[in-house]
């Protein structure tokens, strides 16, 4: 049997991790094992991360699974085991001083449900309690824990309106918790949080903590304003390039096809060629020798004026095709 303590550590979280995967050095697999964690105060989801996962993607729960929960301690049992480095045991648990200190203001609170300070040093409380493994997402507890800590700032608002650092405190918590996520991810401000300077800085107008935070505010959404206007100009700018490449291509095919066409008329229409007459018989006129030996080509007959025509109707047709084309690229 492994017993574990955890006794008050200075930082938090704390992550207890014995090497259980040095077992398997021994002869043969371990019979039965059994490990045992004992915290200082009884195991709540907010002691210790029980269920969900850590920012980056691994479970947060006590590993492996299997264990159980009894009071202060948590234990596994295993039978027949030849460990691994997945059998490995992972705890983490919320120092327990600041967990102590959660426990004494939320008393607070319930004590004297009317003070305004009382509400703030939950409020504190919660949020020295809120570990990066927990941050405010279904995550042992975390969200839990978040939205007691808004309560609490929203009760000492109700109470105490006049007070300055209540806006201030309240607007740097809810720009951890979700704030400067949305104003990087789109330039939007959470409407509670918009509000929430905006009644700030009415009631207390040269705050200088509140001017920061709208300062903040107003730089992120300008700041996503100009990337956003950016980004649109360069598909923009990608969508003429296309175009442009799209009718230079056409361009390219029309004069293609013009040279192809021009070729095949020219293979098509005979050159011209010089009739040699030889010298007429005795008392055969001139005349008459020109219409015996060359005869006169009819105007539709192959190689006559007809397919000249239709070589110039061809090459027409195309010029008014190229001339479509450019009118069209230069309007767009």
């Amino acid at each position: 049997m492994l017993r574990l303590r955890c006794a008050a550590y200075s930082g938090f979280p704390v992550r207890l991790a014995p090497a259980f995967a040095t077992g398997a050095g021994w002869k043969d697999t371990i019979g039965q094992a059994t490990i045992s964690v004992y915290l200082p105060d009884t195991v709540t989801p907010e002691n210790v991360s029980l269920a969900g996962k850590s920012v980056e993607g691994l479970p947060i729960a006590p590993q492996p699974a299997g264990y159980t929960t009894e009071n202060n301690v948590i234990r596994w049992q295993f039978t027949d085991l030849e460990p691994t480095a997945e059998d490995n045991i992972f705890v983490d648990v919320l120092e327990p001083g600041r967990y102590r200190s959660l426990l004494q203001a939320r008393a607070g609170a319930l004590n004297t449900p009317d003070s305004a300070d009382a509400q703030l040093a939950l409020a504190n409380a919660i949020q020295n309690a809120v570990m990066v493994v927990k941050t405010v997402g279904q995550h042992g507890g975390g969200k839990n824990l978040a939205e007691g800590a808004n309560n609490a700032y929203r009760r000492s608002l109700e109470l105490a309106p006049k007070r300055a650092e209540i806006y201030s405190q309240y607007a740097n918590w809810l720009l951890r918790t979700g704030g400067w996520i949305s104003l990087m991810r789109d330039g939007t401000c959470p409407p509670e949080l918009c509000d929430l300077v905006s009644r700030g800085l009415e009631a207390f107008p040269n705050n200088p903590e509140l001017i920061k935070i709208d300062e903040k505010i107003r730089m992120m959404q300008e700041d996503h304003s100009s990337s956003a206007t950016q980004a649109a100009l360069n598909q923009k700018t990608t969508a003429q390039v296309v175009l442009d490449q799209t009718a230079t291509a056409q361009v390219v095919l029309t004069q293609t096809a013009f040279a192809q066409a021009t070729r095949q008329a020219l293979n098509a229409t005979p050159m011209p060629t010089q009739t040699i007459l030889p010298s007429p018989s005795p008392g055969v006129t001139p005349d008459k020798a020109k219409e015996t030996l060359a005869p006169a080509v009819p105007v539709n007959a192959p190689g006559g004026f007809g397919a000249g025509w239709q070589v110039i109707l061809l090459l027409g047709l195309i010029a008014v095709v190229l001339l479509l084309v450019r009118l069209r690229r230069n309007a767009t």
